[in-house]
């Protein structure tokens, strides 16, 4: 399992990049130290302001459980208002995993449908791969093309679940071995990224 910490540097490598691109320079990253205060049965949103930035695109890695990552994206951007896009890569809990984060956010948006669950892939059978698949939803959100809410997430013809965690796992490692996001590797052509028509 990847720990906390490359999630961070990876996010911020991801944030370094999109500040480069005039389209996306409004991305910023959260501590998933940030979501535990969230969960505390005391805090304030005014509290909490201290704790995060402010930015129109905000990529919040959740530890949710023992052992399992998802990412919330909170975008700022959309023409229909603000969401909190929800991705998570296992579907067994992913109902009652995706209320408890709206319950977490209650105060920062009370409005259920500004919450939405986004149709993404499903990682490997016994794998630990949820949060690379977590890091890669970040990825592939910033960096598609347009500024619109994708309506679903498909892998390419010929790459499988088990084969997407093992090249994510490589491209999180080398870009932190580089301190840099390639944007040639070919991990960024293994999802087509779908919009309504």
């Amino acid at each position: 399992m990847i720990s906390s910490d490359v999630i961070i540097v990876y996010l911020g490598l991801l944030v370094d990049k999109c500040c480069g691109s005039k389209a996306r320079h409004g991305v910023g990253a959260t501590s998933f130290a940030f979501v535990e205060f969230l969960k505390q049965p005391t805090w304030s949103w005014e509290e909490a302001q201290r704790h995060k930035k402010d930015h129109l695109i905000n990529l919040i890695p959740i530890h949710i459980g023992v052992c399992h990552w998802v990412a919330v994206i909170v975008d700022s951007t959309l023409s229909s208002g603000r969401k909190f896009l929800y991705f998570d890569s296992m579907s067994y809990f992913r109902e009652s995993d995706f209320n408890d984060v709206k319950d977490w956010f209650r105060d920062c948006e009370n409005d259920s449908s500004k919450f939405v669950m986004m149709d993404w892939q499903e990682q490997a059978v016994a794998s630990n791969d949820c949060a690379v698949f977590a890091l890669a939803a970040c990825a592939y959100y910033v960096l598609r093309d347009g500024d619109s809410l994708p309506s679903s997430f498909e892998f390419s013809n010929g790459i499988n679940a088990a084969e997407f965690g093992k090249g994510w796992r490589r491209h999180v490692f080398k870009s932190i071995v580089e301190e840099r996001i390639d944007l040639g590797d070919n991990v960024f052509d293994w999802m087509v990224v779908n919009h309504s028509k």
